[in-house]
């Protein structure tokens, strides 16, 4: 049989990065107040070495500053730069010396913005509340003290019934959040501390009122601010504060956290150039399962190659260094986004040290800036044995399915490959074909500005397919492995509907949603997952992935033999079925 060409999909991902790069670059800047020019040099703020009590005083600050933003309605919808509010309390803050004194500083601060109005109601009354906001601490008179307690619960009961945020917006469409409202202040002074703990701020408040999974998160959100307040702090160039951000965005446990950079430094921190190999982790080592010929004409590598060590660097060693800078919904199925920062360079020649067949020997392989070399070259769709319908979706147009479905429409099966990422959305069109009626498949969180931090199911579940007596009657096998994340995975909750249906191979990454961008200071964006992707019963995806009914994961020898298991294993299934 043919063997068929994949290439490495974080490969893919870091040219679509590159892509949102330019796209952000074309967005303007949304100053909210522009006569409030107070900072725009500076914001003042310079902490030679941090103090413990001036940690725990930012820690308060952070929380403080990020509740008011997303919940007083003032700041909401009138002219007020709330990064320069910041400015202006945090010497104040920095300076008080006990509780007592930090508590009355803040709630002077908050309450010269106005009195707010208690509404009745602020919580929709549809759809299923999945995840509540965690705002109990503006309850702690021993945290807070009466006053600023009394005045933060004030604030949450006050009405929000308002259409526009100045600094968020809730997409209509998904659901999710958008702050392109945001200032990303791309020629900040890297050594300015206010605006690098302003970068801190907005983001861990982002995460904290928009992430629909931080419930999951292994760390406790609040530790985590904790630490990187003084991290965030180290170091006064551009290259110590991107990368501590880098670092912090690792806490959240998804897999969608990408990171892009209008000025470029950690596309070239992490490399330039990209493989002509793409590498898995099979039986605890790590193989060559692919070489991109169009990239280097001449290696001397094979499939089945176990590699040793990159540019003299023990390849485990490196993937330990590799993994502090790496997000990852599940640290147990995580290789295939850790093999793409494993195979950048910032060298057109990399060494590698490789074995094969218990002989060792070093080739030198040449990297490339050319990432259209990296795009499928398999067919949309083809038929195996005569008798069998192949889809790959990576390559698959939605508006060819009606007339690829009509070529399988007696076949005995069907194979659809979502070990590629599909190139268009074709869950509802493909899904059609499959379903002899309406199925429900997934429920779908959405995030909340009347009630920030709230994510709420969608009224009824998703559901694909229609009544359609003239549905596939042959048995659709669908293949996924740690490679398929998000659109993938998706696709698949909703294709395993179609009866006769399974799925082979191995557990997805565990990262769904539509992914959200956070502008940051400097130029730095960060994207996570914005909406929740769960089953009808209420059962997560995120950090799990979708399980294969049929477990099937490749083998050196197979790797080395040419062959592709889970293929092989989906014939064999076909092959066995009755129709």
């Amino acid at each position: 049989m043919d063997k068929k060409i994949r290439f490495n999909k974080g490969q893919r991902i870091i040219a679509f990065i590159i892509s949102l790069v330019f796209l952000f670059l074309s967005i303007p800047n949304l100053n909210v107040l522009a006569t409030d020019k107070e900072f725009d040099n500076g914001s003042n703020v310079k902490i030679e070495k941090i103090t413990n009590i001036q940690s725990h005083n930012l820690y308060k600050l952070c929380k403080v500053w990020g509740f008011v933003k997303y919940y007083h309605p003032k700041i909401a919808t009138e002219d007020i730069n709330w990064d320069y509010e910041l400015f202006r309390i945090m010497p104040i803050v920095l300076n008080t010396k006990d509780d007592k004194e930090l508590n009355k500083v803040l709630y002077e601060w908050i309450n010269k913005f106005g009195d707010v109005k208690i509404f009745a109601q602020n919580e929709s009354t549809e759809g299923e509340i999945y995840l509540s906001p965690d705002t109990s601490w503006i309850e702690s008179r021993e945290f807070l003290g009466d006053d600023l307690s009394n005045l933060l619960v004030k604030i949450s009961k006050c009405d929000r019934n308002y259409e526009k945020h100045r600094y968020v917006e809730i997409n209509p469409n998904l659901g999710n959040a958008n702050f392109k409202s945001e200032n990303s202040y791309s020629n900040m002074n890297y050594a300015d501390s206010g605006y690098r703990l302003l970068a801190l701020f907005r983001f861990w408040n982002m995460v904290d009122y928009f992430f629909p999974y931080r419930d999951i998160m292994d760390e406790d959100w609040d530790e985590v601010l904790k630490k990187f307040i003084p991290r965030i702090l180290e170091g006064n160039d551009e290259k110590s504060y991107k990368l501590s951000m880098v670092k912090v965005s690792k806490y959240i446990q998804d897999s969608h956290v990408f990171h892009g950079d209008q000025k470029g430094m950690l596309y070239k921190y992490f490399g330039e150039y990209i493989s002509p190999i793409k590498i898995d982790l099979i039986e605890n080592k790590v193989v060559i399962t692919n070489v991109n010929k169009d990239i280097d004409s001449n290696t001397k590598v094979k499939n089945g190659d176990i590699v040793l060590k990159i540019d003299n660097k023990d390849i485990f060693q490196l993937m330990k260094e590799k993994e502090e800078y790496i997000s990852f919904s599940n640290s147990k199925n995580n290789f295939s986004k850790l093999s793409s920062y494993l195979l950048r360079s910032n060298k057109k020649e990399v060494e590698f040290e490789i074995e094969r067949n218990g002989e060792i020997f070093k080739e030198k392989l040449q990297y490339t800036d050319d990432y259209s070399k990296t795009e499928v070259k398999e067919k949309s769709h083809k038929f195996i044995d005569n008798n069998i319908g192949y889809i790959c979706p990576g390559s698959l147009k939605i508006n060819e399915i009606h007339d690829v479905m009509k070529k399988f429409k007696d076949t005995k099966g069907l194979i659809i490959d979502l070990r590629y990422y599909p190139l268009d959305f074709i869950v509802y069109t493909l899904g059609a074909y499959l379903m002899p009626k309406a199925e429900p498949f997934t429920n779908i969180t959405v995030a909340s500005l009347k009630n920030p931090g709230e994510f709420r199911a969608l009224p009824e579940s998703l559901t694909v397919g229609y009544n359609n007596p003239d549905y596939y009657k042959g048995k659709v096998t669908i293949l996924l492995n740690g490679e398929s994340q998000s659109r993938p995975e998706f696709t698949a909750m909703a294709l395993r509907c179609a009866p006769n249906s399974v799925i082979i191979g191995s557990d997805s990454v565990g990262a769904d949603g539509d992914i959200i961008w956070m502008r940051l200071p400097g130029g730095l964006n960060i994207s996570m997952t914005g909406i929740g992707i769960y089953y009808p019963d209420g059962r997560q995806t995120q950090k799990i992935g979708i399980k294969p009914d049929i477990r099937v994961t490749p083998t050196i020898n197979g790797i080395k033999e040419g062959r592709d298991e889970l293929l092989e294993k989906a014939i064999e299934v076909i092959s066995q079925s009755k129709k």
